[in-house]
């Protein structure tokens, strides 16, 4: 992708997420580019052409970062993983949607968005809702659990309220640990409890 291109989708992804989709027009990104709607139309077709961009670079990026860990970016995943592996995953995916700026102006524009259309509805679930607690699940009956259903819903919905916490707090770092001490304590009492099995 050329620098141009990714930079009209860097531009577009902020400025959505500070606005909505639907308050952004094309002549709003080429504004903020500094160039003409005929210069990025001749990158992009549309608004809806740039947002297509943005989905297929997030794809991209989540399936990356599941490699990156020796996972894949859905089911069936590698029965060697453990809790070490899985804590480490989460808490790299944590620092992701908290810390890189494309995937933060993602889900906050996915926050922003989830109520305009039945599309971004489904597009928030999957990337921030559903989509991650399933994912959560089947890591964790990949790693043996029994319990591996309520341990998901209380594993990510403590990462989704520390992400929302994050948002808002000066105190970034010990936000970070507060939900790496949670996470501990839950894949320790999970594996104590396998043990006793």
């Amino acid at each position: 992708m050329s620098s141009t291109k990714e930079n009209i989708m860097k531009v577009s992804l902020r400025l959505f997420s500070e606005k909505g989709f639907d308050a952004v027009s094309v002549s709003m990104i080429a504004g903020e580019l500094g160039m003409t709607k005929g210069a990025l139309y001749r990158h992009y077709q549309s608004k809806r052409d740039i947002f297509e961009s943005i989905l297929d670079a997030m794809e991209r990026r989540d399936a990356s970062m599941a490699q990156s860990h020796g996972l894949q970016a859905s089911a069936g995943l590698s029965p060697e993983v453990s809790p070490e592996a899985f804590a480490g995953f989460t808490m790299d995916m944590f620092r992701y949607w908290t810390e890189d700026e494309f995937a933060s102006l993602f889900r906050r524009m996915l926050v922003i968005e989830q109520y305009a259309s039945l599309r971004m509805q489904s597009l928030y679930q999957q990337y921030l809702v559903s989509g991650p607690l399933e994912y959560t699940e089947d890591m964790l009956r990949e790693m043996g659990f029994d319990d591996c259903k309520e341990r998901a819903v209380r594993i990510y919905s403590a990462m989704y309220l520390y992400m929302s916490l994050m948002d808002g707090s000066s105190d970034r770092e010990s936000v970070t640990e507060s939900f790496e001490k949670i996470l501990d304590q839950e894949l320790k009492e999970g594996v104590l409890w396998k043990k006793r099995q």
